[in-house]
């Protein structure tokens, strides 16, 4: 879950299941360059993503674990 979406710049992630692993978290703008990635390790239940330098617009949110990969889509207004 992440939000608020869209947001000023800065969202919250919050991982129901609690990662005992590490996680990447990457964030890619429109065109597929990434802005902004994160190594979790050992991950508690919310982490904060700070975009707030980042122009308006529409970026994804990916977040790797060993098990699984998520994509979500953002909105920076």
């Amino acid at each position: 879950l992440v939000y608020p979406n869209p947001s000023s710049g800065v969202f919250t992630i919050d991982m129901k299941n609690n990662l005992t692993g590490s996680a990447i978290i990457k964030v890619y703008n429109m065109v597929g360059e990434e802005v902004k990635s994160i190594i979790c390790n050992g991950c508690n239940n919310k982490t904060t993503l700070d975009l707030s330098k980042q122009a308006q617009g529409v970026y994804y949110l990916q977040i790797l674990t060993k098990d699984q990969t998520i994509t979500k889509k953002i909105i920076i207004e």
